[in-house]
């Protein structure tokens, strides 16, 4: 089932529908995964990082403890998977500038090599049975922990006050992301910038059109930062765990090459951060309910037959 509210729906029905789909989406994910293989624990991530945008968007209706809860649980689970991802993502930077003739051959030779160090002293393994299913385990807890939520939103269409409160996040962590170079406060964005497109996700069916460009624009940034903390994993990596396998001449290029790109990639990020924050929370919000309600009524028109039928 899709990522989306139904306008047949109730809120508190879709809450329930969506977050259960995306729990069983994680386990089976999680069971496919193959001896910690990246993919299924990627796709397992995504769907953590989506119920938990959901929390927020139905913030308002969850009672604090309810919410805190299932947010840490969430949260520590996403963590736990999180240094097979780093292992991957690593590998493909120096792969991407090996490729771009950026990386000499021997940097990157001696680089492979720290890496496979790394990992023969048990760094960066994968997920093992244990783990795997500790973690199953975990999902089935949320899973239940979901049935018992009780949401309290309003009677409208659609509640958008979750909505607003994270897009005035994102609106507040921008300026701080764009001060300097502080790339904790822009991995912060950009967490704000995620749990944004997935918001403009579950309200997609008010207006496609729109929602998906902006939900285009919102993963453009988020894959910018992302580039800048992978070239951030990069630099720290080769002058960490690869330092002793790296001549200072090395480091140096590896400086040089990872400053530039995380600049410009900073930059457009910017750029397209401000076209996105260019409209206002509540504006948006309005906006929401006019499109939502016009969209249901343009679905009921079309299910019922014509005089002519």
């Amino acid at each position: 089932m899709a990522y989306r509210f139904k306008f047949n729906e109730t809120m508190t029905q879709g809450f329930e529908r969506i977050a259960t789909e995306q729990i069983d989406r994680a386990a089976a994910h999680l069971a496919a995964c193959d001896e910690g293989a990246v993919a299924s624990i990627h796709e397992t991530r995504k769907c953590l990082k989506r119920t938990r945008a959901l929390l927020r968007f139905c913030r308002p209706g969850l009672q604090d403890h309810a919410f805190e809860s299932l947010n840490r649980q969430l949260r520590d689970i996403g963590r736990s998977l999180s240094g097979t991802r780093d292992a991957d993502v690593l590998s493909q930077t120096i792969s991407s500038l090996a490729e771009g003739g950026q990386l000499k051959a021997a940097v990157v030779a001696r680089l492979r090599g720290a890496m496979a160090l790394k990992k023969g002293a048990g760094g960066d393994e994968a997920l093992g049975g244990k783990e795997s299913r500790d973690t199953a385990a975990q999902l089935q807890s949320v899973r239940n922990e979901i049935s018992t939520v009780e949401l309290n939103l309003k009677s409208c269409a659609i509640d958008t006050r979750g909505f607003v409160r994270a897009f005035e996040a994102c609106h507040s962590a921008f300026e701080p992301a764009c001060d300097g170079e502080d790339d904790d406060a822009l991995h912060e964005w950009r967490k704000t910038v995620q749990t944004h497109w997935r918001h403009m996700q579950l309200i997609n069916r008010a207006w496609p059109a729109y929602f998906d460009a902006r939900i285009a624009e919102a993963r453009s940034i988020s894959m910018l930062i992302g580039e800048v903390r992978d070239l951030g994993l990069l630099f720290e990596f080769a002058t960490e765990a690869a330092a002793a396998r790296l001549t200072p001449a090395m480091t140096a290029s590896i400086k040089k090459i990872v400053s530039s790109k995380q600049e410009r990639l900073r930059k457009e990020a910017r750029l397209r951060g401000a076209r996105l924050l260019g409209e206002k929370p509540k504006g948006i919000a309005r906006r929401i309910q006019a499109y939502w309600e016009t969209a249901a009524g343009l679905k009921g028109m079309r299910s019922k037959p014509s005089l002519g039928d």
